[in-house]
């Protein structure tokens, strides 16, 4: 094969095979490549989302879930969070009256913090909920009726470490997380105490 050909192609007029791509981005991506990897082994922060999934997560194990159907089971969810609140918290009583602009307040908090992963409903049937491992709370199911307001107090307050549901303790005043204690139960909770004169969550 002359000069010419080998400039051109092979004796069958096929053009010289070329690279995908030139030898400087293939360092450049090799190079970025090698830099993520140093990153998620040295230096990624805790709470990555891999520690954000039952099983992974101390307390937060596989005996939240039903072994037959893979559903939440709430009541031992709310046991276990239950169990993070010190006792004398439990026993705070709601020294907030529920009237209603106490209610209406709790409404709007709800609605513009809650309801997006426990539902408008508070039944945590919305597709958000659904993406959450542990999942958030339903507050319908009878369990959350026995949990004392002390405790969805401090849980509201100081968050829920290792899962979804933040603290509100810097957000919103005592009073107003009081009066969410109400609204919550008010509304949801299958209590004798649930009123017929304070309107639902809406969508």
């Amino acid at each position: 094969m002359d000069r010419d050909a080998k400039a051109h192609g092979d004796a069958q007029g096929r053009p010289p095979s070329r690279p995908l791509l030139p030898a400087p981005v293939w360092a450049a991506l090799a190079t970025a490549l090698a830099l993520i990897t140093a990153w998620l082994v040295f230096f990624m922060p805790p709470g990555a989302p891999g520690q954000d999934f039952a099983g992974d997560v101390p307390g937060l194990d596989e005996d939240l879930f039903d072994g037959g159907t893979g559903a939440p089971d709430t009541a031992a969810q709310l046991a276990r969070l239950r169990e993070m609140v010190p006792p004398d918290e439990r026993a705070m009583a709601n020294p907030v009256e529920p009237t209603p602009q106490v209610l209406n307040r709790a409404r709007s908090i709800f609605g513009s913090q809650c309801a997006v992963c426990h539902g408008p409903q508070g039944d945590a049937n919305v597709p958000v909920a659904r993406t959450l491992n542990p999942p958030p709370v339903d507050f319908t199911h009878p369990a959350f009726a026995e949990m004392e307001p002390g405790a969805t107090y401090y849980i509201i307050r100081h968050g829920s470490p290792g899962t979804g549901m933040p603290a509100f303790g810097q957000a919103y005043s005592d009073e107003e997380i009081w009066a969410l204690v109400h609204f919550l139960r008010l509304n949801f909770a299958a209590v004798e105490r649930r009123t017929e004169t304070v309107p639902p969550a809406r969508p």
